[in-house]
């Protein structure tokens, strides 16, 4: 007779076999993102986009936590493996290799290849955070990195004025402004952040605030007062047109779309005929042409679309534009004066520049699929940031300027709830389909039954022998 061994209580679940514990890598995982988040636009020096770029500390300080955060992710390679093979990451790993290998025929192949890598340490950045401390742990971390940097700059800001307010070209020398800077490198950088953090404090509210919801209230109030005082605009475009966005998107609030859409129409109607003043009371210096230009903007767009024309395919590689631009600038948009871009001014033409069609096509891809499953899965929140993310994609490079920024790791954030989308609905359809053995566990069954049907004749010639006994 076998004797059959049963366990009382609850079972654990095991954990899976070549991965450690969920608990003893949290706070890893949380200090590299924290870190990684904080010193991507934490400049404590200042030097300009001609300056030499030659290895500094703070560049030296980058790069170790780069290669800390990819060393990290490969250990963890069975849960990294998982988020990338999900098909939604791939038009983006392969946007970011091929960036990486326009080095090849880069004027600057060393700055290419790193400003590709610091993309790369974001996107494996960002996918292992998700896997190991979720949406929730992972959004927390970002904001409270993103919320050091807002305090550090507003001090900075009334504190030391020469290094927290913004300078300005002004009859060919640089002016001190108003705006606030504050330890990030130029103003609408604090301000894209600053109201990304903004953003995802408001839409993520309910899953986010709980005992933290203080908290949670002071870093939107501190993004609000930053996207203020760094006079970013778009970036408050973009806010706006998220929240709306999230909004209309609610179950009860679809019905607005086509109200908002005719209040739309009459305002441009009423504001196209007083067009001249509108645009002067939101431009800085009161000229109307500042917001025609979108801030001269348009000659530099002028200057990328001319040179994407000269090398459609491959393009000019990436993170090149201060190297390649004031070549052309004299000729094709001479109306920048004393200004060296630092990028196209707009990730799409900043990714056509860079890698040619090949990139765009990936790039479009990549935003096309993001979006596609986050609506298929009504994930507003997140679709929400993908709307704001691309709002200021039409002025600014959209975290691909060239060395990993802050807006580069709201980009991936979408991509990160697409891949927990992906398996949660994967391990539902395990769950609903019923579990067929395995070959080993019939070979078993069928070995015992054979045993069983020896051991049942067996029995048959005991009672002849105890009864001749």
């Amino acid at each position: 007779m076998r004797a059959t061994v049963q366990t009382r209580g609850r079972a654990r679940a095991p954990t899976p076999q070549g991965s450690a514990p969920r608990l003893r890598s949290r706070p890893l995982t949380v200090a590299l993102l924290f870190l990684l988040v904080f010193t991507l636009d934490a400049v404590f020096r200042r030097r300009g986009f001609e300056d030499d770029k030659s290895l500094d500390v703070q560049v030296v300080i980058r790069l170790v936590i780069w290669v800390a955060s990819v060393a990290y992710a490969l250990v963890n390679f069975r849960q990294l493996f998982a988020m990338l093979k999900q098909p939604v990451t791939w038009p983006w790993l392969l946007l970011l290799l091929w960036l990486s290998a326009t080095a090849a025929f880069s004027p600057s192949p060393l700055y290419t290849l790193v400003s590709g890598f610091s993309l790369l340490a974001v996107l494996v950045t960002v996918l292992i955070s998700a896997a190991r401390l979720g949406e929730r742990g992972t959004l927390w971390v970002i904001l409270s990195a993103i919320a050091t940097v807002m305090v550090l700059s507003l001090a900075i800001y009334f504190a030391i004025p020469s290094f927290g307010h913004a300078y300005t070209f002004h009859l060919k020398s640089l002016v001190m402004t108003s705006r606030l800077r504050g330890i990030a490198n130029q103003p609408n950088v604090l301000g894209q952040m600053s109201g990304a953090a903004a953003l995802i404090g408001i839409v993520y509210y309910g899953r986010l605030a709980g005992r933290k919801a203080l908290a949670l209230q002071i870093i939107i109030a501190l993004g609000i007062a930053c996207v203020i005082l760094a006079q970013s605009r778009t970036t408050l475009v973009a806010m706006v047109f998220g929240l709306a966005f999230y909004w209309l998107m609610q179950r009860k609030s679809r019905w607005a779309i086509p109200l908002v859409l005719v209040l739309a129409t009459f305002f441009l109607f009423f504001a196209i005929p007083n067009a001249e003043f509108i645009a002067s009371k939101f431009a800085r210096s009161g000229n109307a042409e500042e917001i025609y230009t979108a801030t001269s903007r348009v000659y530099v767009w002028q200057v990328a679309w001319h040179l994407i024309q000269m090398k459609p395919i491959i393009g000019w590689g990436y993170n090149t534009v201060p190297q390649v631009f004031p070549q052309y600038i004299p000729t094709v948009a001479p109306e920048i004066i004393a200004y060296t871009p630092p990028h196209a001014h707009d990730a799409y033409l900043q990714i056509a520049y860079s890698g040619g069609v090949i990139a765009f096509l990936l790039f479009v891809a990549g935003i096309v699929n993001t979006g596609r499953i986050l609506i298929i899965n009504r994930a507003w929140s997140a679709l929400s940031i993908l709307a704001f993310w691309m709002v200021t994609t039409l002025t600014e490079p959209g975290g691909f300027s060239g060395v990993a920024n802050v807006t580069t790791v709201v980009t991936f954030l979408p991509v990160g709830a697409c891949c927990l989308l992906e398996l949660a609905a994967h391990r539902r359809r395990q769950n609903a389909q019923p579990k067929r053995p395995s070959r080993k566990s019939m070979a078993e069954k069928e070995r015992w039954t054979i045993s069983d049907i020896e051991a049942e004749r067996q029995p048959d010639l005991a009672p002849e022998a105890d009864g001749s006994a």
